[in-house]
Formats: C-alpha cells, sequence, structure tokens
C-alpha cells in the first residue's frame, strides 16, 4: 500500500521483537517512520510521551536535539545495537525528573490511586488529569525548581549526567523501578516504563 500511495518502498524488519516496516521517503522534507500493527503496548508508550511532552512542552524541543546529535554519531539506529529514539526520549524525561523540573506521571497515577490499566501484562497507568500534572508541576516549583531552566541547559544536563555522572543503575521515569540487579557497569538500561 505504501508503494502504491508514494512509489517509496518500505524496508521489513521482520527480526525484530515486534514486526515492522521502516518507510524512509525518497521526497526530501518527510520524516522516515516506522510502522507496526497491533503493537498496543507501543500504542500507550506513545501515549504517554505525548502526555509528558503536554506537561513539559520544552522536553520536545531538547529530545529533538539530542535525537538529532545521536544521529549525527550514529548511535540512534536500535537495529544497530545502539539507542533507539524512544530511549533517548526515556534518558531525557529521566534527567529531567532528577532535577524536579519534570514530575513522573507513573508515579502520580500511583499516589493518586488511580484504576491500573493493564496491556500485555503490563500496568501502564499514568496521571491524564492536566489539573492534577499541573498541580504537581507547581508543587515541584514551589519546592525549588528552577523555572528559569530552558532546554538548553536541560541539554547540558543530559550531557553531563550520562557522560560523567552515570555509574549503572536503570534509567527510569518512575521511582517503583527495581534497579538493584543493574547497579554498576558500563551499559544504559533503559526502563520500557
Amino acid at each position: 500500500a505504501i508503494h502504491r500511495f508514494s512509489g517509496d518502498k518500505p524496508e521489513r524488519r521482520l527480526a525484530a521483537r515486534m514486526p515492522v516496516l521502516r518507510w524512509t521517503p525518497s521526497r526530501p522534507g518527510l520524516s522516515s517512520c516506522d510502522i507496526s500493527v497491533n503493537n498496543l503496548l507501543a500504542l500507550e508508550n506513545s501515549r504517554l510521551i505525548g502526555a509528558y511532552i503536554s506537561a513539559e512542552p520544552q522536553l520536545r524541543q531538547l529530545v529533538l536535539v539530542i535525537k538529532a546529535w545521536a544521529r549525527s554519531r550514529r548511535i540512534n539506529d536500535r537495529s544497530q545495537g545502539t539507542l533507539s529514539s524512544f530511549a533517548l526520549t526515556l534518558m531525557s524525561i529521566h534527567v529531567l525528573q532528577r532535577m524536579n523540573a519534570l514530575v513522573s506521571l507513573q508515579d502520580l497515577a500511583v499516589l493518586r490511586s488511580e484504576v491500573q490499566h493493564q496491556v500485555q501484562g503490563f500496568d501502564c497507568r499514568f496521571c491524564k488529569d492536566p489539573d492534577a500534572i499541573s498541580q504537581e508541576m507547581l508543587r515541584l516549583e514551589n519546592a525549588g525548581r528552577k523555572r528559569t531552566s530552558c532546554a538548553g541547559a536541560w541539554l547540558l544536563s543530559f550531557f553531563k549526567y550520562f557522560g560523567s555522572e552515570y555509574r549503572g543503575g536503570v534509567i527510569s521515569t518512575r521511582s517503583a523501578t527495581n534497579d538493584s540487579a543493574w547497579a554498576g557497569g558500563r551499559f544504559y538500561f533503559v526502563d520500557n516504563p
């Protein structure tokens, strides 16, 4: 169908854990994308990322810069054993949470006793209530969060943390992660939320 629509031929990635088609348009200016069918967990993860970007709009800018940097250094291709765009996004969220610049939407859902949302055996609940999220962001700000922070300062924090401070453990966007099994080492262990 993609070939009939655009004339482009998608690349099959059937060896991936969840089979996908990689579509890279031949026309300049169009973004490439992965197409998957019935991957409900990925859909929930996309919704989660969207909710984080709604909570802190500068996150989008930060992630785009980090992804461009990683792509220019050829370390942004999961099929080649490097970091996926999703992993880089989660790493960015993790750094902002460490700086108390972004709330954990998953933890907030648990604190609010929201009902579990099971997808393929995983609890995918996260807070979607904009008022509750705004209140929690305000609480972080009142607790010492520097609102003068911007994507540039966050970018420096990202490189400082993952370039010199990170000493192992799970990189997570929620506090309910058991990272004792992953402590130490030279690998990045990014928890799928």
